[in-house]
């Protein structure tokens, strides 16, 4: 009878066990299997705008933007429905831009859970529809979804973005494993703003006020994929003692509707916004 008894006993642990297993293999596969989902209103809480630096934006009924277009440039964002995505590894997103200036680039997207990219091939195309260059992009968040470094190429180029209290503080760059011997710093009040301006819009201008090395990738953010924004809008960045200034118009309601730049050799460039 004891030995029925211990019979059973293990074969129900053994049963247990087994079931177990497949219920932790059955919840891992869900969270591999979970879809990133683009929502821009997680970034743009105040509302997407209407036109960036004269690119009109469309979005679909989902509220993701599907392109933003310009005279001379034009973007086309590609979101991949998870029922049609192949079981190899496929881009969430597929961003193409062409232009006056531009033959072709293509981005293929890869997402994290928050929607972000994590991960980016951009084929830049040069002649008859041929892939010429091929850049490798990896970027990191921290907890409140800023972007905190971009790795490129496979870690030849490597840049971090260091925040304090919400905003942009310190950039710093490394090549080929050398670091810049100054890093870039970002400031928010001057000599006409003795406090910081709430960034009411939730812009972020890769290449332009905030440094980096995106191009065209960096149109991205306004389709809500790299990251939150500051919290104030930059107004000084210096690097190796040369100061850019950068002077915002905003309307009634605090959103910034133009953007003057001004670089440490007194190049002019105008931006403009609409919500």
């Amino acid at each position: 009878m004891k030995k029925i008894l211990t019979m059973a006993f293990l074969t129900a642990a053994v049963m247990g066990a087994i079931l177990t297993v497949t219920s932790c293999s059955k919840d891992n596969n869900n969270e591999s299997e979970a879809v990133a989902v683009v929502n821009p209103q997680k970034v743009f809480m105040g509302g997407l705008p209407k036109s960036v630096a004269g690119m009109t934006i469309q979005t679909n009924e989902k509220g993701q933007i599907i392109s933003m277009k310009s005279a001379d440039k034009n973007i086309i964002f590609k979101y991949t429905e998870a029922a049609t995505r192949s079981m190899a590894p496929s881009p969430d997103v597929i961003m193409t831009v062409t232009g006056r200036d531009i033959n072709k680039v293509v981005c293929n997207l890869y997402l994290n859970k928050d929607g972000y990219v994590r991960k980016c091939d951009k084929i830049d195309y040069y002649y008859e529809d041929r892939p010429e260059t091929n850049h490798m992009y990896n970027f990191s968040y921290d907890r409140d979804g800023h972007l905190v470094e971009a790795t490129i190429k496979g870690g030849e180029e490597v840049w971090s973005w260091i925040y304090e209290n919400g905003d942009i503080t310190r950039v710093e760059r490394t090549d080929h494993g050398k670091k810049d011997d100054e890093p870039w710093k970002l400031y928010y009040t001057s000599a006409g703003y003795s406090s910081p301006i709430a960034n009411k819009g939730y812009l972020m201008l890769f290449n332009e006020n905030i440094p980096a090395d995106f191009n065209e990738l960096s149109l991205a953010y306004f389709a809500g994929m790299l990251g939150t924004s500051t919290k104030h809008l930059p107004l000084r960045v210096v690097e190796s003692g040369h100061e850019s200034s950068f002077s915002w118009t905003l309307n009634e309601s605090g959103y910034p509707t133009s953007l003057k730049f001004i670089n440490h050799s007194g190049r002019t460039e105008n931006y403009s916004f609409v919500w």
